[in-house]
């Protein structure tokens, strides 16, 4: 059985920047907390939660001893105001926002220094939009999915930066014809490696037999990888450890085609690689 692997595989750089950090902290010296949890991935959390690292996610409702610890602020960004609440609260903060997400942020705040009102291609929920609404004026921006009507003439339209590149165009294209813009700026801010892993997963999909895409049903970004495989391989599955291996039948499956969300661990990916091959030599129970 032929095993192809995604180049792009484990945590993106800013989930691995962040992690790596984490492992670095003395918190036998100072209690140490993340705002939000760092990945959608409960191994992560489990190996942060042995290190001694603890996690809350309601800015209103902060640890008791937040004063004499110090806090990180994930890759996925936070608003103005939290930031301003976890200064004023907490002994230190460690700010390990990706620099790709840092960018995006900026871009919009300088967009409507200069008058633009700003469109962004996201979801509400996820933490990167609201991170982003909070950093700017809400007033003056939406965060849709799809294409809606916009009484605005000037806009400056990006993305968040896990978006797929080709929802991306097709939201573009509709809420183009949907308003009379007069004056529009393009801004592509999808992260170049999720475009990477996305590019793979089609490709890989085409090939394979069975895809394996490993990671959480709660990632956004892994679930979109899912949808792309699905798309090229109707025996697509979305996975989070080797035990769930054992729920699939392998049986006519010449070719295995594996993807990971950024938020899957190398270790977690290797462990299901192995699995693989041990599925292959019939040594897999």
């Amino acid at each position: 059985m032929k095993v192809i692997v995604s180049d792009e595989i484990g945590f993106c750089y800013g989930v691995n920047r962040a992690y790596k950090e984490c492992l670095m902290l003395d918190t036998s010296e100072k209690k140490t907390y993340i705002y939000g949890l760092l990945v959608h991935n409960d191994q992560v959390v489990g190996k942060l939660q042995k290190e001694g690292i603890s996690y809350f996610e309601d800015i209103n409702n902060l640890p008791v001893d937040s004063r004499q610890s110090r806090v990180i602020v994930r890759a996925h960004g936070i608003g103005s105001h939290d930031m301003s609440v976890l200064h004023s609260s907490f002994a230190h903060v460690l700010d390990m926002t990706c620099p790709i997400v840092s960018a995006m942020v900026e871009f919009a705040k300088k967009m409507q220094d200069s008058g633009y009102y700003i469109i962004a291609f996201g979801k509400k929920n996820h933490a990167e939009m609201i991170g982003l609404l909070g950093s700017i004026d809400p007033e003056k921006a939406v965060i849709t999915d799809r294409a809606v009507t916009v009484q605005q003439s000037r806009v400056c339209i990006l993305s968040q930066t896990t978006m797929d590149t080709q929802d991306f165009k097709e939201f573009l294209s509709d809420i183009i014809k949907k308003n009379d813009f007069s004056d529009i700026i393009v801004k592509n801010t999808i992260c170049f490696h999720t475009v990477q892993r996305e590019k793979q997963a089609a490709e890989i999909a085409l090939k394979a037999d069975l895809m394996l895409i490993i990671g959480s049903s709660n990632s956004s970004n892994t679930r979109k990888l899912y949808d792309i495989a699905c798309r090229g391989c109707s025996r697509s599955y979305l996975i989070q450890t080797s035990e769930d291996l054992k729920k699939l039948d392998f049986s006519q499956v010449k070719t295995i085609g594996v993807l990971s969300g950024t938020s899957a661990p190398l270790w977690e990916i290797e462990k299901i690689i192995d699995a693989v091959h041990m599925v292959d030599c019939g040594n897999f129970s």
